[in-house]
């Protein structure tokens, strides 16, 4: 990238690899999410064909829920680290994308001062 600062192009690298790395984080928090959620209705689906006691639809989905605590919890974590690397993913390609809008920059920069 002729007339191209170096500082701009560790910049350009640097927002590349955080990129790249917030890209395989978030596929990751998709699977571990996906996975937790799966394990969740399994359970559930079991608990529901033993029976859950109650009076009614509230109290069973109540006590359904205590029963399912630990599954709820990992489940809820899940969903906290699936926005936290969403989170980080939109800073990465916003980082990405100043990156490369300074490099176009500082080229128009460089072709007008040389015209």
């Amino acid at each position: 990238m002729g007339g191209v600062s170096a500082s701009l192009l560790f910049q350009l690298a640097r927002a590349k690899n955080g990129l790249e790395d917030a890209q395989i984080a978030l596929c990751g928090a998709v699977t571990a999410h996906a996975e937790a959620k799966r394990v969740l209705e399994l359970a559930e689906a079991v608990k529901l064909c033993e029976g859950v006691e109650g009076k009614n639809e509230r109290e069973r989905s109540a006590k359904l829920r205590l029963e399912l605590r630990a599954e709820c919890a990992a489940s809820a974590e899940a969903e906290d680290a699936l926005t936290e690397a969403r989170c980080s993913f939109e800073v990465a390609r916003l980082e990405w994308d100043l990156a490369r809008y300074s490099v176009r920059l500082e080229r128009i920069e460089n072709f007008r001062e040389a015209a």
